[in-house]
């Protein structure tokens, strides 16, 4: 059955009316408010956040939240089964400004327009509602599954905005490389067939085969397999980078030995090193300059796909004509076994389970794999790529391999079954390469043009600061002196409108560039006509501050862009400038750029004098010293993730959670042959589990016990209150719930619901008061003590309890009902 009964409406003690189909007993001892508020309390105590819950608690969350959570910013998503839609609006009244209603369709993509100043801030979180924390529904489970994998998808899409300024940063470090753009080749690879090398695990399957017939396939490789190229002899023909962020480098440096033999097509925020470095032909991806307005066109060009090189990859290989796109190691999922890359990656040989993987994709093969949140993603994203590809460049896409992510509109074929063309590559490829040769005398002119660009825009920016700060220091004196407010208003609107008109195409831009300078200062929920004097002032003081904040660092990244291009100018005048060129590789860590330098004017070492050799050369050591070192950020980063006890602890619990004994199992061996600190702590609490969905109780038990590290110990030990608990074995639950309470109060209400429960009333109401001095807000213990004590026939200590209830929860209908209870004359 995969409905619910909505006929079956029942109504506890406290008036709450709800489904027991989904909530089961959860309001029975102490109702709906008391419990949300041990719930959401804390959480949901935070201004101007998007909070999507999944579930709606037979739509009692939604009186809950206007009562108790309206305002301050906040705005709700509750997402639902149809049923529960239909019912929450037939018999509720909702306010549309505070929740929103959502089916299980959800589509998160349409949220960044809907909830833009939510979602553009990061401010933005998925919950689960009671019935989906409780498991005791199954369709629950399955919706906040489903939800989950769409949640990730989406946040991993939205998170590139949050550091918007890395990317932009990193284009005006670039600025010099923008100087050739795809489009100059647009269509250069019409009727081949392209193979594209990803760095998954089916490259091992099909890298003989690519070797074989590489004189028919236009070879594009993620620079990160260059190395393993290198060692199976595959001359790459294109290496697409796309990366900004310093591990780039680390990962991608291997396709520098390539130089000479290979094109490489970058985006125009690439690592500015890695690109520095690349001493063959190049283009780029995307605008050349950040921002955009009509006195200065950009020429036109294929724009950056993403999220993944392999998507980049893609669509470079369909824009520029390719009949046949062939993916070999582009999975988007682990392979069996839990391996995520092709065997001689960095990866692979550090370990197993570096990643989180979070969400769940069906292979060609029909196995259900495991993938990341970036992976799934980039799957989404390419399977749209494809889909336009194939409408627009008629492009036909296949994979080789059974075990890689579906993907729409790909074709899964074995290699022999792939019809290559006729002809070789090599004429393509030469012609490509002679498009896009090196001109001295163009290429000074486009720095000459980027330099004079980036001037205005450092300028401009130096306008914008000034009067910014001349606005906020009038904000900050509105309302102070009333005779002055129509005065200061009017000051405040014309510098406004005077940077309005100065910032012009460019105001989106310059406020998007450090957007978290806005963050703090948003506040979605009011509206221009209702705000007070108060918030009229703090909006003018935010604009001002936001623009100021944003556009002093942005000027600063220009006028280093400025910086390295009077360098690049420098490198174009031969050695002209020799020592500022040397100081600035030093310096820049461009230790391999002399080699680009020398071949720009045609120049060998042995050209020069012997004081520069000396001083190249230095250059040149350090370079291939970076290389060749294996001992890398990436590598030290990969390995911290491996040994993450976090990481490893969310796996294994997920295993457990869902069911998958055999997964956990091999999980376990893993951890066990890896060692490392927690190793043993991680094992036993592993076996524990596996114990349990085998139905082992006893030898469960036992592998919980032996756990030493504390947060382990504390999941372990819950494990026992539940095993023990079924077992009614109560004294061995009280066991370990003693040894919890060490670690939270939370475990003395449990250790006091056994004891009421297995007859020490006395000994209960003793443990729910030591917890009350301590936690005298917590109404629902309240209202179980009130319970217990009326139960004990302790009328005056459960008036007084009962008064405690009214004096935090003044709202609470129950207080009446155990108040003629206690009251009540005694038989």
């Amino acid at each position: 059955m995969d409905t619910i009964n909505t006929q079956n409406l029942y109504t506890n003690a406290f008036g709450d009316q709800y489904f027991q189909e989904i909530n089961h007993t959860a309001f029975d001892t102490v109702g709906a408010t008391s419990t949300f508020n041990k719930v959401f309390n804390q959480v949901l105590d935070q201004e101007n956040m998007l909070f999507i819950i999944v579930g709606s608690d037979s739509g009692l969350l939604v009186p809950y939240l206007q009562k108790y959570h309206s305002g301050r910013g906040r705005h709700y998503i509750l997402i639902d089964k149809p049923e529960i839609l239909s019912y929450i609006n037939t018999n509720m009244e909702i306010d549309e400004s505070l929740i929103s209603l959502a089916s299980e369709d959800i589509n998160f993509g349409d949220l960044s327009e809907r909830y833009s100043d939510y979602i553009a801030h990061g401010r933005y979180t998925l919950l689960r509602s009671l019935s989906v924390i409780d498991s005791k529904n199954d369709l629950y489970r399955q919706l906040w599954e489903i939800t989950l994998d769409k949640y990730n998808i989406f946040s991993a899409s939205e998170s590139g905005y949050a550091i918007n300024n890395i990317f932009i940063d990193s284009q005006l470090k670039s600025l010099s490389s923008n100087s050739t753009p795809v489009s100059k080749i647009e269509k250069a690879l019409k009727g081949t067939t392209a193979v594209i090398m990803g760095g998954g695990p089916s490259l091992d399957d099909s890298i003989d085969w690519i070797k074989a017939n590489q004189d028919q396939l236009v070879i594009f490789a993620a620079a990160r397999i260059a190395n393993r190229l290198k060692k199976e002899g595959v001359q790459p023909d294109f290496f697409v980078t796309v990366d900004p962020h310093a591990v780039s480098y680390d990962n991608s440096k291997p396709m520098l030995q390539f130089g000479d033999s290979a094109i490489l097509v970058h985006s125009n925020n690439a690592n500015n090193k890695l690109i520095a470095e690349w001493s063959g032909v190049h283009a780029y991806l995307g605008l050349m300059f950040p921002w955009v307005d009509e006195k200065h066109p950009q020429p036109d060009n294929l724009n950056i796909v993403g999220p993944t090189v392999t998507n980049t990859m893609a669509s470079v290989a369909s824009y520029l004509g390719a009949e046949q796109v062939v993916f070999s190691g582009v999975d988007f999922c682990y392979g069996e076994g839990g391996k995520s890359y092709e065997s001689e990656s960095v990866e692979s040989k550090t370990g197993k389970y570096l990643d989180t993987a979070t969400n769940r994709v069906k292979t060609y093969s029909g196995r259900i794999a495991e993938t990341t949140p970036s992976f799934a993603n980039a799957r989404q994203g390419m399977e749209e790529l494809v889909a336009y590809s194939v409408e627009f460049f008629k492009s036909r896409f296949y994979t080789l391999s059974q075990e890689a992510a579906l993907i729409d509109k790909v074709e899964y074929a074995r290699p022999e079954n792939i019809q290559l063309p006729a002809q070789t590559k090599a004429e393509a490829i030469r012609d490509i390469k002679k498009a896009l040769s090196f001109d001295l005398k163009t290429y000074k002119k486009h720095l000459q043009y980027a330099k004079s660009y980036c001037q205005e825009m450092r300028d401009l920016c130096r306008t914008i600061i000034k009067e910014s700060r001349q606005g906020k220091k009038i904000a900050q004196r509105l309302f102070k002196d009333l005779d002055e407010t129509d005065k200061l208003t009017q000051q405040i609107i014309t510098l406004q409108k005077n940077l309005n008109a100065q910032m012009g195409t460019h105001a989106e831009f310059i406020f998007n560039y450090s957007i978290k300078a806005y963050k703090d200062f948003m506040n979605p929920s009011i509206g221009k006509e209702d705000m007070t004097r108060d918030q009229i002032k703090d909006s003018f003081i935010h604009y001002f501050s936001g623009l100021v904040n944003s556009a002093t660092p942005l000027k600063k990244s220009i006028e280093e862009a400025i910086s390295r291009l009077n360098h690049r100018i420098k490198e174009t005048e031969g050695t002209k400038h020799f020592d500022k060129l040397v100081e600035k590789w030093h310096q820049w860590h461009e230790e391999g750029r002399p080699i680009v330098w020398m071949k720009m004017h045609d120049l060998s070492i042995k050209d020069l004098t012997e004081e520069q050799q000396k001083a190249v050369q230095t250059l040149l050591d350090t370079y291939h010293q970076e290389l060749t070192s294996n001992e890398t950020q990436l590598s030290q980063q990969l390995k911290s993730q491996g040994e993450n006890i976090a990481n490893l602890f969310d796996r294994i619990h997920r295993y457990f959670i869902e069911n998958r004994p055999y997964d956990l199992e091999e999980l376990i061996n893993y951890i066990a042959e890896q060692g490392g600190d927690n190793a043993k702590d991680l094992c036993h609490l592993g076996t524990g589990y596996l114990y349990e969905l085998k139905e082992m109780p006893n030898d469960a038990i036992d592998q919980f016990v032996q756990i030493k590290e504390e947060k382990l110990l504390m999941e372990g030990l819950k494990r026992v209150v539940n095993i023990t608990l079924d077992k009614k074995d109560y004294q061995t639950a009280l066991n370990a719930l003693e040894v919890l309470t060490h670690y939270s109060d939370e475990y003395f209400i449990a250790y006091a619901d056994i004891l009421a429960a297995t007859g020490d009333g006395p000994g209960a109401a003793e443990i729910y008061l030591h917890y009350l001095n301590r936690n005298e807000k917590d109404s629902a213990t309240w209202i179980k003590l009130a319970k217990l004590l009326i139960y004990l026939g302790l009328q005056d200590d459960a008036i007084q309890a009962i008064n405690k209830i009214k004096e935090i929860d003044p709202d609470n209908i129950v207080t009446d009902e155990l108040m003629n209870l206690a009251t009540r004359p005694k038989n």
